[in-house]
């Protein structure tokens, strides 16, 4: 069982040389999540990394229950212009993301989002 603010704001902390002075702000319930705390950290600074660099102004990282599982979208205040060149995920992500039973996926250019396992009393009663 992890909780899952104390991993955002390990990965944020990791990634202080990228914020430049940028605003974020967190808007999430306590959860707990069942993942592995080194995966699930990696993962982590690798979708607030790309927030970063994709996207200009503030970042607002939100967290919703979404029935088992926390959903954890990245968002910024506007993407970059010009656009920066397409890169792809780390590849290690994929494995990451396996390796905490989760899903990531993305909207348009400003959004991207990473779903984990809730565990313990976050956790939807069966």
């Amino acid at each position: 069982m992890v909780d899952l603010l104390e991993q955002i704001r390990t990965a944020l902390d990791e990634l202080t040389p990228l914020l430049h002075h940028r605003a974020v702000d967190i808007e999430m319930p306590r959860l707990k999540v069942d993942a592995d705390a080194t995966s699930l950290q990696r993962a982590l600074v690798a979708v607030l990394g790309r927030a970063l660099e994709q996207t200009e102004g503030a970042i607002t990282v939100r967290t919703t229950k979404q029935g088992t599982a926390a959903r954890i979208e990245v968002m910024g205040e506007c993407p970059r212009e010009p656009p920066p060149t397409a890169s792809g995920w780390p590849a290690t992500l994929a494995v990451d993301v396996e390796a905490i039973d989760g899903r990531l996926g993305g909207g348009d250019a400003t959004t991207v989002w990473l779903t984990v396992p809730l565990s313990g009393p976050s956790a939807p009663e069966s």
